[in-house]
């Protein structure tokens, strides 16, 4: 994939992302409309409205490459060749966040290839925030309103780099919302680390951005919940390890494409100073 396709996909989706998240934003303090899916998480109109709309555009401008979007595709294709491209999409990241009239919402799309996802675009309507891959090695940032239509080029995109731990000192980001005992006690082994929590897939965009060190995660996640993020993190000089310290990888069948616990880090470096898991 080219630079170039890369930027093209960046300001298609670009737009994709923004109409998704302006048709959720109407529906913003609504609850009425919230159902409990079989796994015990939440799902609203809005997430429906925005996947279909999503799903449309990807028909258009990538037809014939699958696609496994939370809401209505929850595994990849009997016989789908795991070497091939598709996309991963979660419509609205932080529904629970959404329903209670937070702000640390996401709309995620992020393209696959050979199991490491190589494109990612998270879009925080809210927040008017957008981060996106335009290469392998680079990410970058723009407000976004999802009330204006300026072309992609007119954004005023700036560059992600990550950082690296300074004298030792590590800030972690935790989940908001799906915070885990699991979770507790290992940064519990790490007391001198400061703490932030933050909602929905937006950790991997301030890890990308160079605003925390790393974002270790034991609860469950799928793989639609941080394809995006991934990618993103990876084009900006991060990694994200699996806790015996293996690439996260992605079409993992035969868990239904359920993540197993992770860290997501500024630098590779960044794992020396991570205790190993013990829960």
């Amino acid at each position: 994939m080219s630079d170039e396709s890369f930027k093209e996909l960046a300001a298609a989706l670009t737009h994709t992302a923004r109409s998704a998240g302006e048709l959720i934003l109407r529906y913003r303090g609504q609850n009425s409309d919230v159902t409990i899916k079989d796994d015990g998480s939440p799902v609203t109109h809005a997430d429906q409205v925005a996947e279909e709309l999503i799903l449309n555009d990807l028909a258009r401008l990538a037809p014939g490459v699958a696609v496994v979007a939370e809401e209505s595709i929850k595994v990849l294709p009997d016989g789908f060749d795991l070497s091939q491209s598709f996309f991963l999409v979660d419509p609205l990241d932080g529904t629970k966040d959404f329903i209670k009239g937070g702000k640390e919402f996401t709309v995620n799309i992020a393209l696959v290839k050979q199991g490491r996802p190589v494109f990612g675009l998270i879009y925080a309507p809210a927040l008017e925030s957008l981060y996106v891959t335009l290469s392998p090695t680079e990410a970058v940032c723009a407000r976004l309103s999802p009330d204006r239509s300026e072309p992609f080029e007119d954004l005023g995109a700036k560059p992600m780099r990550t950082r690296g731990v300074t004298d030792g000192q590590l800030k972690l980001l935790v989940s908001r919302s799906h915070r885990t005992p699991e979770t507790d006690r290992y940064v519990e082994t790490m007391p001198a680390a400061e703490t932030v929590q933050l909602g929905s897939s937006l950790k991997f965009a301030v890890l990308a951005d160079g605003g925390a060190d790393a974002y270790p995660r034991l609860g469950p996640t799928f793989e639609w919940d941080t394809a995006a993020g991934h990618a993103i993190l990876t084009a900006a000089g991060g990694v994200v390890l699996t806790m015996d310290g293996e690439p996260l990888m992605y079409g993992k069948r035969d868990t239904g494409l359920l993540n197993p616990a992770f860290l997501a880090l500024g630098r590779q470096e960044t794992a020396a100073h991570f205790p190993p898991v013990t829960v």
